[in-house]
């Protein structure tokens, strides 16, 4: 299943960077609200960081972008790849393991409640990235070798596995103002991931390798986690919620005859 995924630079960064920000202790053990489609950007955000793993590494190219720099066009790209693609089995371990994260988040979605807190998700200026490589920098390890749309623009990218689910997903189609609540140690695992994603990055482009502590740690971030039913989410939510919003516009059209 493949889907274009539009993401909203601005409100990307920011949710990512919010899911950081979630404090250790009681209200982190529980769920947290944000609006629907923030779901989405920020998945989205914390998978480019993935996938430029997986470039830097060789094992999906990085593409030409017309205003100079790299990028890379698909997210998921690398999911199907064998092990002798990569140049270090961790690499691979921890390209899956931001994926998971995403999976595990989305299996943990249901409609807010009106008594859990919502994400504190500060403002940010679109000018923050009206320089071309500034988006790009702040998912990759290095503007040098990425470049990005304005942040007037939304950026479109196609998108398999998890975060093709989530786009096609019902609350992502159809209600993305609505208010949902996950799991808010998730949303810290993925952002912490992402930290681990960009350590990686930067090692690879210096050495061509990550070093042995780095290794330990993506290891332990692997032995830590029980997110075994990341495929069944990636396959079951697609059929359930492809089909919810299938329904949707059937009713729809039958309703406009």
């Amino acid at each position: 299943m493949a889907e274009n995924v539009n993401v909203d630079p601005v409100r990307a960064h920011a949710i990512y960077n919010a899911w950081g920000q979630i404090h250790d202790d009681a209200s982190a053990k529980g769920p947290v609200g944000m609006v629907g489609s923030d779901l989405l950007d920020g998945a989205s955000f914390a998978l480019l960081k993935a996938e430029f793993l997986a470039a830097e590494a060789g094992v999906v190219p990085f593409v030409p972008l017309p205003g100079g720099g790299k990028g890379v066009m698909t997210v998921g790209g690398a999911i199907s790849m064998p092990d002798n693609k990569w140049p270090q089995p961790e690499l691979r371990t921890l390209y899956y393991l931001n994926h998971k994260a995403s999976a595990a988040m989305h299996g943990s979605l249901v409609k807010r409640r009106i008594q859990t807190p919502m994400l504190n998700v500060p403002a940010s200026s679109p000018s923050q990235f009206q320089d071309e490589a500034a988006f790009f920098e702040s998912v990759g390890a290095g503007a040098a070798q990425m470049a990005a749309l304005p942040a007037v623009a939304w950026l479109v990218i196609s998108a398999v596995g998890i975060l093709a689910t989530m786009a096609a997903s019902y609350y992502a189609t159809r209600t993305k103002l609505e208010e949902i609540q996950v799991d808010a140690q998730l949303a810290k695992d993925q952002h912490a991931i992402g930290s681990l994603t960009e350590l990686a990055q930067l090692q690879l482009a210096a050495t061509g390798k990550i070093d042995p502590d780095l290794i330990g740690a993506i290891r332990n971030t692997g032995s830590q986690t029980s997110w075994g039913f990341w495929p069944y989410v990636v396959g079951g939510t697609g059929l359930v919620l492809a089909g919810g919003v299938g329904t949707y516009a059937l009713m729809r059209r039958k309703g406009r005859r």
